[in-house]
């Protein structure tokens, strides 16, 4: 039972060009149990009639907030922001234009507020969807023995932007990137790890639903080199957030090395040596390796990079290129991130959503 309180719930939503499916994740919230709460929607300038459609709801459902993104830089973390400066809620919920809640998400994540009112936020399972929840059975995320920090920095993320439920006050002290291209989310998440902000994990039934197949468009076109020029950015700042929470222990100081190796490696992919090379300068001005080891790096990466653009026929090169293209990674950086997130598929046994069953891999390339 609630107490005499009932607090209101801010949902806060970056909207861009989903009028075919926004109207879903509406219907959601108003099916939801328990009835305080609000959506901030802010519109990142769509153009297929997104905007006007949510105006005609809230038009008819005064807990329906609309906004027009009003500054640059555009894109969801911009949206995310403006829409946590004008929410009201005592408790908040990052959300996408694209997916759905359980009818009793809203009352069992204000509940479990009530019996663990010390923590800044809580985490409460996810379930993958394609067209309809419950389709492709596979829950976000397998706990696991290893820190959830450093997960993050494996690229092996714990959970997503709608699983954590926050207190409004200790969102005061987290920003959401508006520099970033992508993995905003997590930028965020990191944050609010390494300073060390009090959370649980709420082992339920999934209590929200996360489309999975389209990419959401506003962080389209993942594989663009400003995308990999962005995740050097998104490695300065986690090196920022650790040492300003005193977190930069050595076993996070590895992963951020391997995280920089991951980031050439898909330039390296890209045929893209500038890249390769500024990422290596970054490696250097943060110390977390000397000149004379960036030079080492940086010849490993060259000697991939002209075994990638090149392929001769000559039986000698050909034998030494596909040897070094093979076993370069394994040989050099054995530790290098998976770029993959674990999740596992859920049980058909009993009710679905209950029995979680064998673990499975999925690519972690958002």
């Amino acid at each position: 039972m609630l107490g005499n309180s009932t607090p209101l719930v801010s949902i806060l939503v970056p909207l861009f060009n989903r009028e075919s499916v926004f109207s879903d994740t509406i219907a959601s919230l108003q099916a939801q149990t328990y009835p305080h709460w609000e959506v901030v929607v802010v519109d990142d300038g769509s153009t297929d009639g997104s905007y006007e459609a949510v105006q005609l709801l809230a038009k008819e459902d005064s807990r329906i907030k609309l906004l027009r993104r009003d500054r640059l830089p555009k894109g969801a973390p911009t949206c995310r922001n403006i829409a946590l400066e004008n929410s009201l809620g005592k408790y908040c919920i990052f959300f996408d234009s694209d997916d759905l809640m359980d009818s009793s998400c809203l009352l069992g994540r204000v509940r479990a507020f009530e019996r663990f009112p010390d923590f800044d936020f809580l985490v409460f399972p996810c379930e993958l969807f394609s067209s309809v929840p419950g389709d492709l059975k596979i829950l976000w995320n397998v706990d696991k023995e290893t820190d959830d920090l450093e997960r993050f920095l494996n690229l092996d993320a714990p959970w997503i932007t709608s699983s954590p439920i926050w207190k409004k006050g200790p969102l005061d002290r987290l920003v959401w990137n508006e520099g970033l291209q992508s993995w905003q989310d997590m930028d965020f998440h990191v944050q609010a790890l390494a300073l060390r902000l009090k959370y649980k994990k709420i082992d339920i039934a999934p209590d929200t639903y996360y489309r999975q197949g389209e990419e959401p468009q506003i962080s389209k076109n993942d594989k663009d080199i400003a995308q990999y020029f962005s995740r050097i950015t998104l490695a300065k700042n986690i090196h920022a957030y650790l040492k300003k929470g005193n977190q930069l222990h050595q076993k996070y100081f590895d992963k951020l090395f391997y995280f920089h190796i991951w980031i050439c490696l898909s330039f390296a992919q890209k045929k893209h040596l500038p890249g390769i090379r500024h990422t290596i300068d970054n490696l250097v001005d943060l110390k977390i390796v000397n000149k004379l080891q960036g030079l080492f790096y940086y010849g490993l990466f060259k000697i991939t990079y002209y075994f990638i653009c090149n392929s001769y026929t000559k039986k000698l090169f050909s034998d030494i290129r596909a040897w070094w293209l093979e076993n370069f990674v394994d040989i050099f950086f054995p530790d290098t991130p998976p770029y993959r997130s674990t999740v596992k598929t859920i049980s058909s046994n009993h009710d679905p959503r209950l029995k979680r069953g064998s673990e499975l891999l999925r690519d972690y390339q958002r």
